[in-house]
């Protein structure tokens, strides 16, 4: 016999005999690649930069993001990839294809880094030397002298140097950005497709589609936008993110997206400015990571996010009673929940 006790209501059937365990399931998280979480040093034109890559930043999260990440730092001594001595880098999983090892991919992560710095950036200099390095009995070793790539060789077929994107990576900033807007005509809710800047509104006027270089084309209603900010992937053309919720307003989801549509977002859902993050972090990561265009009609804060889940509660366990009273009494049983005014 089982006994359940939801809402105060105490059920009792022999053939209520549901696992609840099976009514959501969860799948496991298969590995994004076979490099495991490390640390190590290395050499760049002189510059001892420490790093330590991630496979999967977001693992904790409760909807990891399967996100591989490197963080750079040199103790604030600038180099060639980073002015400050600190960089955050995010990237896609499939960058890691064709590498024997993360050593293999930050050598030309530094090259490409490098090639990218734009015209009329003072002294513009090309990688001398990178050097892998090893810890062995608190002693710097050095391992591997790995000779340099031309960076004036990755050039778009224009001719025009190369921009990254998580998306097109073999593309200049003039042809990524016609590759994009010819995506932009192929998409979207209506046979038009979308906008120049890769979005247009409902018909009903509460929502938009639009399209993102991360997941390509997406819609979103206003009543789930929880709001935008800085994406952590961002390109020339799109250097902004949507954060999007579920019905409860919980976090579930960031989309990289173009500058325009964060402009029309904050502009059409009245989004306020906020600032999150210590000032460590702030000075650490940079200003603008920390930086967000919230919705007010969303409450973000530890009590908003509080009665959300209690919400999601709710509706999780309402779902549980309706399965044990549908098989106790063999009809469709519906359950209303009132507030009390």
């Amino acid at each position: 016999m089982t006994q359940q006790k939801l809402f105060g209501i105490e059920i009792k059937d022999e053939s209520a005999n549901i696992d609840e365990t099976q009514l959501k399931k969860i799948p496991e998280r298969k590995p994004l690649n076979n490099f495991a979480d490390e640390k190590g040093k290395f050499i760049l034109n002189g510059v001892e930069i420490s790093y330590e890559f991630k496979n999967d930043y977001f693992s904790k999260t409760p909807e990891p993001l399967g996100c591989p990440h490197i963080e750079f730092n040199s103790g604030k001594n600038p180099n060639l990839i980073t002015e400050t001595g600190y960089r955050s880098y995010f990237f896609n999983a499939e960058e890691l294809e064709g590498y024997n090892s993360i050593l293999d991919f930050i050598k030309d992560y530094c090259e490409y880094s490098v090639s990218q710095i734009k015209v009329g950036r003072k002294e513009k200099k090309p990688i001398c030397y990178f050097r892998a390095i090893t810890t062995k009995n608190e002693e710097i070793v050095n391992t591997e002298k790995i000779p340099t790539i031309d960076v004036n060789k990755d050039l778009c077929s224009c001719g025009k140097p190369k921009v990254w994107d998580c998306k097109k990576s073999d593309l200049c900033e003039d042809c990524l950005k016609k590759y994009f807007q010819e995506e932009f005509k192929n998409n979207g809710g209506n046979q038009d497709g979308l906008n120049e800047f890769g979005y247009n509104l409902f018909q009903d006027k509460t929502g938009y589609h639009f399209y993102s270089h991360t997941t390509g084309y997406e819609f979103a209603f206003k009543k789930n936008i929880l709001g935008v900010g800085y994406c952590l992937m961002a390109t020339a053309m799109f250097p902004y993110a949507i954060y999007i919720c579920d019905e409860f307003g919980l976090y579930k989801n960031t989309l990289g997206i173009t500058k325009e549509f964060a402009d029309k977002l904050i502009e059409d859902l009245k989004l306020v400015k906020t600032l999150d993050g210590t000032e460590e972090q702030r000075k650490a990561n940079g200003i603008e990571m920390h930086t967000k265009w919230l919705n007010p009609l969303i409450k973000q804060d530890e009590e908003g996010k509080k009665k959300a889940e209690q919400d999601k509660q709710i509706k999780e366990q309402s779902e549980i009673l309706k399965k044990l009273l549908n098989k106790k009494y063999g009809f469709e049983v519906t359950i209303k929940v009132e507030k009390k005014q």
